[in-house]
């Protein structure tokens, strides 16, 4: 999951993560620590991938499929 400019204030978004049964995973092309975000919707998400260009979301797949694994 990309939330873009919902990082910062997507609460509902947020809140809809930790209402579904179904593990997530944050991903950002770009390091969102760089330009100092915070994001509120990581904190519904078993990880989050950052920083890797279109890569993040090969890398964020991968883990999420691992997850689901276990």
């Amino acid at each position: 999951m990309n939330p873009a400019g919902f990082s910062y204030a997507g609460y509902a978004l947020r809140d809809c993560l930790r209402g579904i049964r179904m593990p997530a995973v944050e991903v950002h092309m770009s390091n969102i620590e760089r330009r100092a975000m915070k994001s509120v919707t990581a904190e519904a998400c078993v990880g989050v991938v950052t920083g890797f260009g279109l890569r993040s979301y090969f890398h964020g797949l991968r883990a999420l499929s691992e997850r689901l694994k276990t």
